[in-house]
C-alpha cells in the first residue's frame, strides 16, 4: 500500500507533545478548531460557549536556544492563505499517538 504524494500549500511541524497538549486544551473549549496559515505564522483558534483560545505560532526552527520539542517549522506557498476547520476529536486521535514520534506534521491545502 502506498500513500500518494501531495503538494501542500502550508506545512506545520511541531513537537508531538506540544501538539498533543494544544489539542487537549482546545478540546475543552469546543469541538472544532480553525487553522489559518500565512507567511511563516499559523493561527489555531477555538471559539466556544465558555471561552475562546487564539494561539499564534511563528516559525522558530532556527532558534538555537530552543529545545527540539519547542521548535516550530512553518512553511507556506507564496501569497497563499490557508483557512480550514477540523473536528478536534479527529485531531485528538493523532495527538494520542504523540508517544510514537518526536514531531507532528500538519499538511494543509486550500479548499
Amino acid at each position: 500500500m502506498e500513500i500518494p504524494q501531495q503538494e501542500y500549500a502550508a506545512r506545520i511541524v511541531l513537537g508531538a507533545n506540544r501538539f498533543s497538549k494544544l489539542i487537549k486544551d482546545m478540546r475543552q473549549i469546543d469541538d472544532t478548531i480553525q487553522i489559518k496559515t500565512a507567511k511563516e505564522k499559523a493561527l489555531f483558534a477555538v471559539h466556544g460557549q465558555f471561552g475562546n483560545i487564539d494561539l499564534q505560532l511563528s516559525h522558530n526552527e532556527d532558534d538555537v536556544g530552543a529545545s527540539p520539542d519547542a521548535r516550530t517549522k512553518i512553511t507556506t506557498a507564496k501569497n497563499v492563505l490557508v483557512d480550514q476547520q477540523f473536528a478536534l476529536g479527529y485531531l485528538d486521535l493523532f495527538a494520542r499517538a504523540s508517544c510514537l514520534s518526536t514531531f507532528t506534521t500538519l499538511g494543509l491545502v486550500p479548499e
